[in-house]
């Protein structure tokens, strides 16, 4: 998995450049399920409980709704639509294998230290994003797809995106209350 996913990393990067020139706006590894994706493959090589509830609620509350409605605005060829799809489908399988077969389990307060972790990132790369007129984890300006999830205008919907993701994170925070239950009698 870890040579898969660096590989369709650098895979990707490359596709890019066939196409277009790299630029600061659109190319660095600022969206969530970007550094999710990081994450996965760190997990892979040093577990850590931390970093896996992070990577579970970014990943499947992130890649999952990515899947479902992507941004596919930037993408110039179907060899780049398989990348995207691949990366996202990676992060989902590094959560679920890590929880079925490393039993890797979300601890309680999971969901308000990756809020609060959330909530501390956007700063700095809404910063970036203003400085190189960028839109990474979609701070500026919407997402340009049609999902039910994203609502209301700049800046409100990022409020709204913000409640909608405490109740996606309760909602896949159910199977890991379920076996901490379970794992517990």
């Amino acid at each position: 998995m870890i040579v898969f996913m660096i590989g369709q990393e650098v895979i990707d990067y490359w596709n890019r450049m066939q196409v277009r020139e790299l630029t600061l706006s659109l190319d660095l590894p600022l969206h969530f399920c970007h550094i999710s994706l990081f994450f996965a493959v760190y997990l892979l090589i040093k577990p850590s409980k931390y970093i896996y509830e992070i990577t579970y609620f970014w990943g499947l509350g992130g890649a999952f709704q990515t899947m479902l409605a992507p941004d596919l605005t930037d993408f110039d060829n179907y060899l780049g639509v398989f990348l995207f799809n691949a990366h996202h489908a990676m992060i989902i399988l590094v959560c679920i294998w890590l929880a079925v077969i490393d039993e890797f389990r979300c601890r309680k307060g999971a969901i308000l230290r990756t809020f609060v972790l959330t909530n501390i990132i956007i700063w700095p790369v809404w910063l970036v994003d203003w400085l190189v007129d960028a839109n990474y984890m979609y701070l500026m300006k919407r997402p340009p797809t049609d999902s039910p999830l994203v609502f209301g205008e700049w800046p409100w919907y990022i409020i709204n995106v913000e409640l909608v993701a405490l109740l996606l994170f309760l909602l896949i925070n159910i199977p890991m209350v379920i076996l901490r239950r379970k794992e517990s009698i």
